[in-house]
């Protein structure tokens, strides 16, 4: 793949801040009055970055916000699942509009965290991305910030049961 040798440009997307890292440094910060101000300095960044940068989003809980899917009966499926999921979303998260989905794996029985992000956000980032089409930049992976935390925290501790 022709970015195979570039390093991943880890960028945090918020409501109140953006921010641009690579590994353990940070490039650029930025406070932001809301998602399309963010939007604006992610347009900005990515017009002067080199060519050719693999780009990691990280979201805000205010853009990707997290709900509890409890167990439903009958569900037998992960995509009958995601469709009630998806039908929640917007009531359980305050979001307008149409959104974007992801539910955790695990057991039918148990209630299972979600993600969901609106759509037209989804898909501004992504546009964005691609709009700076002469820098062939590549979005990695676009995932919740707060999810990567827990993911650390759990790491390093099986037993923690708050992160605050």
């Amino acid at each position: 793949m022709w970015w195979a040798g570039a390093r991943a440009q880890d960028v945090y997307v918020g409501t109140r801040a953006f921010a641009v890292c690579q590994e353990s440094q940070t490039l650029l910060t930025r406070s932001v009055d809301d998602f399309d101000a963010s939007l604006g300095a992610l347009c900005t960044w990515l017009e002067a970055a080199p060519s050719k940068v693999k780009v990691r989003l990280w979201l805000s809980g205010g853009i990707c916000r997290p709900f509890i899917v409890p167990p439903v009966p009958g569900v037998k499926t992960a995509l009958e699942l995601q469709r009630i999921a998806t039908a929640m979303a917007p009531k359980q998260t305050g979001l307008s509009g149409a959104c974007s989905v992801w539910v955790d794996r695990g057991d039918s029985s148990q209630a299972r965290v979600a993600a969901a992000m609106q759509v037209a956000h989804q898909e501004e980032l992504l546009q964005m991305v691609n709009a700076v089409r002469a820098k062939r930049h590549v979005v990695f992976s676009m995932r919740p910030w707060w999810s990567d935390l827990l993911r650390a925290a759990l790491r390093r501790n099986r037993a923690t049961a708050v992160v605050a």
